[in-house]
């Protein structure tokens, strides 16, 4: 009975760490208006797991590694097969289904059921928030800055953005024309153009 429970949870557990990092990889900060979050602790610790994706996607190869060689260890008593041969194709086939379930399906779903209540919701948001501070320490290794600001384009990146909106057809030319106008302004000396 226990090794039932630990291969369900540790499939579960599988599930949950895949829908985990599909759900805050899709995030775009800029889609989010974190001035109007409610609580500094919940945009805060958003604010940490989007900018430090890295460490949430390590922690989820690492876990998907111990979780897969825990499923396949227990997977084997499980299957009433007496022919080895039999048994290993069974195996392998149930745990392509498990992996086809456990990573695609995830990903659909995250994708599917995505919205700014659910990257809040303290049952995703904490787990997501421990797992990469505690993965980020692993930054000095792969020379990454935890700290690092996500905010920071420069006037050539917002106009290949606003050329991309009007390609896409998000902006009309005439608007696009205006928001790149008021990135060209100037300060100009007042007695240049006064007459005294």
């Amino acid at each position: 009975m226990s090794k039932q429970f630990f291969l369900v949870f540790s499939v579960t557990s599988a599930i949950f760490f895949n829908f985990l990092l599909s759900l805050y990889a899709i995030v775009s900060p800029f889609k989010i208006d974190f001035v109007k979050l409610s609580g500094r602790n919940k945009s805060q610790r958003l604010l940490f797991v989007i900018k430090n994706n890295l460490f949430l996607y390590i922690a989820n190869c690492l876990s998907q590694f111990i979780l897969s060689l825990i499923i396949s260890d227990n997977i084997r008593e499980f299957l009433p097969i007496k022919s080895e041969g039999r048994r290993r194709l069974v195996e392998r086939l149930v745990l392509f289904i498990l992996v086809c379930f456990s990573e695609i399906g995830t990903r659909l779903a995250a994708t599917k059921m995505f919205s700014e209540k659910l990257i809040l919701n303290k049952f995703f948001l904490y787990p997501a928030y421990a797992l990469t501070k505690l993965f980020s320490r692993l930054g000095f290794f792969l020379n990454h800055n935890p700290e690092k600001k996500i905010f920071f384009n420069t006037e050539k990146e917002i106009n290949l953005f606003i050329k991309n909106s009007v390609n896409e057809k998000i902006l009309e030319p005439e608007e696009a024309r205006l928001v790149k106008s008021a990135l060209h302004f100037d300060d100009l000396r007042v007695d240049k153009y006064l007459v005294p």
